[in-house]
Order: structure tokens, then C-alpha cells, then sequence
């Protein structure tokens, strides 16, 4: 039940502030191109972590909100500050993993990619010292957090789809692996998003890596935390997999070859 709560009122704060928040990006000159070359509003993720602060906030008046959600609270706002800056400052000449790194070792100097995923690996160990009992624990959720969020980066290069892949994921851990966690993370976010998500695939604003950032994190820290042993290996085999194909293929090409998954993309799209 308080599920729920934290839902619905997630979903209303940000059905309010969404229009407000896209205006204040436009008006601050935070606009990027998107696939179709639209100038659209970017970085409205950080709606994401502002709706999930303000919740948190009425609920405390009512009912008693954990020093947990608190920690994790600040571990959404600082993994959306590190996407922030990929977003603002970042460039797009060096993408994924071996981009990043391969232009650090032969460049010597640090991208935003690389300073992000740095950000990202900090805070999945700070996360997982919360959560593990014992050192293979740790690793296992460090490496269960950190791919998770950056694999949501990955998704987001289309109209909703990151936002898709979160909402089904988030909805099977809360029916199959329910935890603290996903009361007080993955429902108010689930609202969030789902209020949100009409201005992601009408293609009026994206939430760049300051929104899938805070996505994936969540995500991996309700597994890591709800989880079995060998669920958790099982969702780490499947991330690491999910890496090395990026590297080689895009995983649009993917889902445009194949057509149960080219229509659920394109399910609620406008383009």
C-alpha cells in the first residue's frame, strides 16, 4: 500500500512540474538535436531526482521515510549530476566503453564519458557497502549497479525506449523480488517517469544521461539489494554480455531487425 503512495504521488508531482521544468531548459538554452536533428529541451532526467526529493519530503510529514532513502536519494542526485555533465559538456566523437578509455590511454586527457563512468563506479561501491555482508558480496553488486546504470545510457538513443525497458524491469522486481528498496525507489520513480514519459516519445525533450543514469542505478540497486546469488550473477552474465555486444553492434540495428521488438520501440512514437 505504501507502494502506491509513493506512486501516485510521484506521478503527480511530476505531471506538475514537467511542463515547467522543460520550459526552464529551453529558456536556459539547455537544447540539443535529437535523432531526426529536432532541437528539443535536454536533461530533463533532472526532473527525476527533484520529483523523488519532493516526495520523500510529503511523505516524511505522514509516515516515517528511512535514513536509507535518504542515502539513496543522494546517490540518485549525484550519479544525475555526473550524466549532467556528460550531457552539458560531453562529446559525442567518443562513445561507449573502448571510446572513452581508448582516448584517455592514447590522448592522455580525461572525457566526460570516462569522468562519468568514474562518478558511476564510486557511487556503486559507496551503494554496495550498504547493502553486502561479505567482499564477494560487494563485488558482485558494485559490478550489478555500476553496469546497470550504464547500460540504460546505452538504450537512451531513442524516443522512450530506456524508460520502456525501466518501467517492465522495475514492474517484474517489484512483483517477483520486493524488497525496502522497491517501496521506496523504484514506486516513486516508476511514477515519475510514467508522468514523464509522453514528452520522451513524442519527441518534445530528452532525458540524456541525467535521467537513464538515475534509471539504471535504481534499477540495480533494487536487484542488488532483493536479489538471490544467483539471480544477481545471472543479471550481471547478461549486463557484462549486453556490453561487449555494444561494442560491435548497435543495439538499434538489433531491434530493427526484429519485429516483435521494432514494434514495441516504436509503440507510442510519433516519428
Amino acid at each position: 500500500m505504501i507502494g502506491m503512495a509513493y506512486f501516485v504521488i510521484a506521478f503527480l508531482i511530476s505531471y506538475l512540474i514537467t511542463p515547467k521544468a522543460l520550459m526552464m531548459l529551453k529558456s536556459g538554452g539547455l537544447m540539443k538535436n535529437n535523432f531526426q536533428g529536432a532541437l528539443i529541451p535536454s536533461t530533463a532526467g533532472i526532473i527525476f531526482s527533484a520529483v523523488l526529493a519532493l516526495t520523500y519530503v510529503l511523505l516524511s510529514f505522514t509516515s516515517t521515510v528511512s535514513i536509507v532513502a535518504y542515502s539513496y536519494l543522494g546517490f540518485i542526485a549525484f550519479v544525475s549530476l555526473a550524466g549532467l555533465v556528460d550531457d552539458v559538456a560531453g562529446s559525442r566523437d567518443n562513445r561507449g566503453f573502448k571510446g572513452h578509455f581508448s582516448f584517455l590511454f592514447k590522448q592522455k586527457e580525461i572525457t566526460t564519458g570516462v569522468w562519468k563512468a568514474a562518478m558511476g563506479g564510486i557511487i556503486a561501491i559507496l551503494a554496495a557497502l550498504l547493502i553486502s555482508t561479505t567482499w564477494w558480496d560487494m563485488v558482485l553488486n558494485v559490478l550489478l549497479i555500476a553496469l546497470m546504470s550504464n547500460i540504460f545510457n546505452l538504450l537512451d538513443v531513442r524516443p522512450g525506449r530506456s524508460i520502456k525497458v525501466f518501467l517492465l524491469c522495475a514492474s517484474l522486481v517489484v512483483i517477483f523480488l520486493p524488497s525496502d528498496t522497491t517501496t521506496i525507489l523504484l514506486y516513486p520513480l516508476a511514477g515519475a517517469v510514467s508522468a514523464y514519459l509522453v514528452y520522451d516519445l513524442h519527441a518534445k525533450s530528452m532525458m540524456g544521461d541525467t535521467g537513464s543514469n538515475v534509471l539504471g542505478l535504481a534499477l540495480g540497486l533494487a536487484l542488488a539489494s532483493g536479489g538471490n546469488l544467483g539471480a544477481r550473477i545471472s543479471v550481471v552474465a547478461g549486463l557484462v554480455l549486453l556490453h561487449i555486444v555494444s561494442e560491435y553492434c548497435s543495439f538499434t540495428r538489433i531491434i530493427d531487425h526484429n519485429k516483435i521488438l521494432g514494434l514495441l520501440d516504436r509503440l507510442g512514437r510519433r516519428d
